[in-house]
């Protein structure tokens, strides 16, 4: 308790993060943050994949809410946003893995995150290479607020001592993007984009 002439030393900001299709390549980087003391809003479309990720959370004394949507129909999208994000402690970091065919998810999902103010945020968008070590640029088009910071990890893949590439795993992704959230600001690139022969 503080004495009347002292001041209570400031709250920690809350450790929220939504992660926008995050129950598969992922759902490692989903666990380790709710391990890691995040309470962790986890938006896909498989129910059964989304309550297994927060069982196993639970069980590691970490917080996973599963948020079952289809991101691909931005009205339905937004509503059921709304509702978790009007229940939950501000969004500190947003991590976006939105697929092609789905352009206004990401603008749908800024709006919502920022109906609850907060002085800083990280959005880290996650782009993965193709084949031919293409990968689509940032959704640069989509207007963030005042205090936002924008990452871009671009997924990769490893090749083997035998020269057979593969897609990066579960655990290299989930270091790779809690590295992203800590640096915040950059562009960071997990593995190589390299192109390989199929």
């Amino acid at each position: 308790m503080t004495k009347p002439h002292e001041t209570a030393a400031p709250l920690p900001e809350p450790r929220h993060a939504l992660v926008v299709g995050g129950s598969g390549m992922l759902r490692g980087t989903c666990l380790a943050l709710a391990r890691a003391g995040w309470t962790v809003g986890v938006v896909g479309r498989d129910e059964k994949r989304l309550r297994g990720m927060a069982e196993e959370a639970r069980a590691a004394a970490g917080a996973i809410h599963a948020i079952v949507t289809d991101y691909e129909d931005t009205d339905r999208y937004a509503e059921v946003l709304r509702r978790y994000v009007a229940a939950q402690p501000p969004v500190r970091v947003l991590i976006s893995w939105v697929h092609g065919g789905a352009e206004q998810a990401l603008a749908a999902t800024v709006r919502e995150v920022e109906r609850k103010p907060l002085a800083s945020r990280t959005l880290l968008e996650v782009r993965a290479a193709s084949v031919d070590g293409s990968a689509p640029p940032p959704s640069s088009a989509v207007a963030l607020g005042p205090g936002w910071s924008r990452s871009l990890a671009m997924l990769g893949f490893r090749v083997e001592q035998d020269g057979r590439p593969h897609w990066l795993t579960d655990n290299e992704i989930a270091h790779g993007l809690a590295r992203a959230v800590a640096e915040g600001g950059r562009v960071l690139t997990l593995g190589d984009l390299q192109s390989w022969s199929v």
